[in-house]
């Protein structure tokens, strides 16, 4: 996938025109075919037209297989939506790959909650960093870019969902993909989770995303006492983690304030806004408030994972 700051304008625009000359995938053409189809029809840099094919790919707009190139259901109905003068559908697809995760973060971490317009605000300094996505979103609908940038709560939510911020497995070393992934996915998860269950879901925070030392991946500060939150996941049921010493440590010294999330179950290859709403009608995340004071009362398992050895 290419970085947030490829999907300019015009690259945005060609990948709309490309849905109108590529045929279905019902009837798909040969690879090469569709590169030449594509080169002569919507513009633009030759040698960039595999990047166009690479990314309409990965946004699901289209489908490459062993029989050619065609266009997918959701292709045909951004295209349909396209002749109709409504562009919403192909930008929808570009933040749900995650293309534009970079930018939507600044965007979501610079934001604050306005509660007389139930509408969110953001720096107007910021705009200089996140272009591309207020191209994007201002496909979608109005954003209000004056003293400051302007989203109403439905954009709010879908920029920062939980789908918008999924990395590409190929970003990580092949020896940390699986464990990066499913701790990735479960800290998505509970960081959807909480601000769909909050009054102001400017205020929770991920953390961990910028300090992993803090003991904790997500703050809450919409309470007088700020809430701290070490998310885990797995790929099975079973409810069983490693604490390190630093989190036991953090969870001991705030008590109620600290919590854990587990999240079991997790399957990094599925499309995570069906697997979040499985998730938790499946009854996840399983939380444990104080966390330390649990563990002491008995009812779980606690075995060392390692032992510090020390010459004296």
């Amino acid at each position: 996938m290419q970085p947030s700051h490829w999907f300019t304008p015009p690259r945005v625009e060609r990948l709309g025109r490309l849905l109108e000359v590529l045929p279905s995938r019902l009837e798909p053409v040969p690879t090469h075919s569709a590169v030449q189809i594509v080169w002569n029809h919507v513009g633009g840099p030759v040698d960039e037209v595999g990047h166009l094919l690479d990314e309409a790919t990965a946004c699901g707009l289209i489908e490459s297989t062993p029989e050619g190139v065609g266009r997918t259901a959701a292709g045909t109905r951004a295209r349909n939506q396209l002749r109709e003068g409504d562009p919403s559908s192909i930008a929808s697809r570009i933040l749900r790959s995650g293309a534009l995760a970079d930018q939507a973060r600044r965007l979501v971490q610079n934001i604050e909650y306005d509660p007389g317009t139930d509408c969110f605000r953001c720096p107007l300094s910021v705009r200089r960093e996140i272009p591309q996505l207020i191209a994007i979103l201002r496909l979608k609908e109005e954003v209000v870019v004056g003293e400051s940038i302007l989203l109403t709560r439905a954009m709010y939510e879908e920029v920062g969902a939980v789908w918008v911020f999924m990395e590409a497995a190929e970003h990580l070393p092949p020896w940390l993909r699986e464990r990066q992934l499913v701790g990735h996915l479960a800290e998505l998860f509970s960081w959807n989770h909480e601000r769909l269950h909050v009054a102001d879901p400017s205020k929770v925070k991920w953390v961990s995303k910028d300090d992993d030392s803090l003991g904790y991946d997500i703050e809450d500060l919409n309470p007088a006492q700020r809430r701290r939150i070490e998310v885990k996941g797995s790929r099975g049921p079973d409810v069983q983690f490693i604490m390190s010493p630093n989190e036991m440590a953090k969870a001991r010294r705030h008590g109620d304030c600290y919590e854990i999330h587990f999240w079991g179950q997790l399957n990094v290859a599925a499309d995570p806004q069906s697997h979040y709403a499985a998730s938790v009608a499946a009854g996840y995340p399983v939380v444990i408030v104080d966390p330390a004071v649990e563990f002491d009362l008995g009812g779980w398992s606690l075995e060392p994972d390692g032992w510090r050895i020390s010459m004296i």
